[in-house]
């Protein structure tokens, strides 16, 4: 027996993004970002499943946005804030909502060779879900994390 894999759907997408960067003192750099997305895909074929079609346009959110700030806090420290929204993915069968997520991490260069790190991931929420395919869920749990890195 032979299988025949064929392309079912015809799409277009479409969107737009921005990005900017600034640096209001030497000491500290803020990064905006903003983008839109829009997938429309049509059944070429008649006897195709609707469902695949609209699992593939919802892979993606529609919207996402995101502002990151980096500075140097004097004496070897160093602290990164980084905030996002992100949109949901709308699937009919694999719907994830929207979230907001915040990130942190504050560092220390102790001396030549030695730094010390605390790290927050996903601080708004104990946790919240990123993927969805079929009954798979990717889900993000907060953590915090503490690192000594050491260069010989």
């Amino acid at each position: 027996a032979s299988a025949t894999q064929a392309n079912a759907f015809h799409g277009e997408a479409w969107g737009a993004e921005a990005a900017v960067t600034l640096q209001p003192v030497a000491w500290w750099l803020l990064r905006g970002s903003l983008s839109f997305v829009e997938i429309a895909l049509r059944r070429t074929d008649p006897a195709a499943s609707r469902a695949s079609g609209e699992g593939a346009e919802s892979l993606s959110p529609a919207q996402q946005a995101g502002l990151r700030s980096s500075c140097k806090l004097g004496a070897g420290g160093e602290g990164d804030v980084w905030f996002r929204r992100v949109g949901e993915l709308p699937g009919t069968t694999s719907r994830v909502p929207d979230y907001s997520a915040l990130d942190a991490r504050v560092s220390w260069q102790a001396r030549a060779g030695v730094l010390l790190s605390l790290s927050g991931q996903n601080l708004l929420e104990p946790l919240h879900q990123e993927f969805r395919f079929f009954a798979t869920r990717w889900e993000i749990p907060r953590s915090v994390t503490g690192e000594l890195t050491l260069r010989l």
